[in-house]
């Protein structure tokens, strides 16, 4: 079975943009019958203050049905994602605080939306605690809301 992954081909135009493109295909069981197969198209926008960013993913996966056939699973799915950051108020106090909203979702074989509403506190240039609150809709009328903290560094 051969496994192929190209990842990070990227275009950089003027200063403030970048458009990218990954794709991944490979087998993901010991024996190689089932594969995996990815390719998504993103974007990036950095201003002096705000930065937004998003992707569109489409997944196909090889599953066995109960009857020991090969079907494909394929699930698709975006997000979007703004930053501000809060130190354009002019106040120093407000210098490693920024404002994130992320809205994404995926469709097909238990899709849903998401609303993340979250605050950035930057230790350093490569340390951040993060501060958020999901607001998850499942297709299925579930609903997962969640409050959580994580400290990303070294990026």
């Amino acid at each position: 079975m051969m496994t192929w992954h190209l990842e990070g081909v990227a275009y950089a135009f003027l200063p403030q943009w970048e458009v990218g493109y990954s794709f991944y295909n490979g087998a993901y069981d010991h024996d190689g019958d089932l594969e995996f197969s990815a390719s998504s198209i993103d974007f990036n926008w950095i201003g002096t203050y705000t930065s937004i960013r998003g992707e569109i993913i489409e997944t196909t996966t090889d599953g066995l049905h109960e009857d020991g056939d090969v079907g494909q699973f394929d699930r698709n799915g975006w997000y979007v994602q703004g930053n501000w950051q809060m130190r354009q108020l002019g106040y120093d106090v407000l210098n490693p605080v920024e404002l994130v909203l992320r809205l994404s979702e995926i469709t097909k074989n238990n899709g849903g939306e998401r609303r993340t509403f979250g605050v950035n506190y930057w230790l350093e240039s490569s340390a951040v605690l993060k501060f958020a609150y999901e607001d998850t809709e499942l297709e299925d009328g579930d609903t997962d809301n969640r409050l959580f903290v994580q400290l990303a560094f070294g990026f």
